[in-house]
């Protein structure tokens, strides 16, 4: 739940947050808003972001990426090089 996410062991809600009323129910677990941390391994300057023309995307916070192109393409360029590959 957000607020038993922390950030540099601080509590996320202790920052500026864009998002309006994060905390609205933040005790309520079925109606809180909830949050992962992800562990960037290797980042890109805009100028270089990866793409394709026609590549599947989704204007929402979650999404079930099915597209056969863009999943092939997200693993070629990000999960075979994590790997080693």
């Amino acid at each position: 739940m957000i607020k038993e996410f922390r950030v540099d062991g601080k509590p996320l809600l202790d920052y500026n947050l864009k998002a309006l009323h994060a905390d609205a129910n933040k005790d309520d677990p079925v109606m809180s808003e909830w949050v992962i941390g992800v562990k960037w391994l290797k980042k890109f300057p805009r100028e270089e972001a990866k793409s394709f023309k026609g590549i599947f995307a989704y204007p929402s916070i979650v999404c079930k990426l099915r597209n056969e192109a863009t999943v092939k393409f997200l693993e070629k360029e990000f999960v075979e090089q994590a790997r080693g590959i």
